[in-house]
């Protein structure tokens, strides 16, 4: 089921579009500004598929506010982890926690 407004559909449709055959299109690119305005055209999409997602957030739901307080915990843990990388172990269960986190912030409006 698609919960998404249909703009912000449109925009997650193209984007995916562009990134599923950027490879296949980027090795037809003859010279290098065709490459480097595909990797342009990808990145736009991106660019407008974020900021979409941003706006679509309700910042009063409390699944948001739990998730965005448990992401902001572990990011700070993490810069302070990154510092020395005494305990690789610790770094990189605070990498995974924090994009779970992350992915089920993003999980929330795609």
């Amino acid at each position: 089921m698609n919960s998404l407004h249909p703009q912000v559909y449109e925009l997650k449709e193209l984007y995916e579009q562009l990134d599923d055959r950027f490879d296949d299109v980027y090795a037809k690119a003859n010279t290098p500004e065709q490459k480097q305005a595909l990797k342009d055209n990808l990145t736009a999409a991106r660019l407008a598929l974020l900021q979409a997602l941003n706006r679509s957030f309700d910042q009063n739901n409390h699944l948001v506010i739990s998730l965005t307080k448990g992401l902001h915990e572990r990011r700070t843990a993490l810069t302070e982890e990154l510092r020395s990388i005494r305990d690789f172990v610790g770094v990189l269960q605070l990498m995974t926690e924090s994009v779970q986190l992350a992915s089920g912030l993003a999980g929330l409006v795609l």
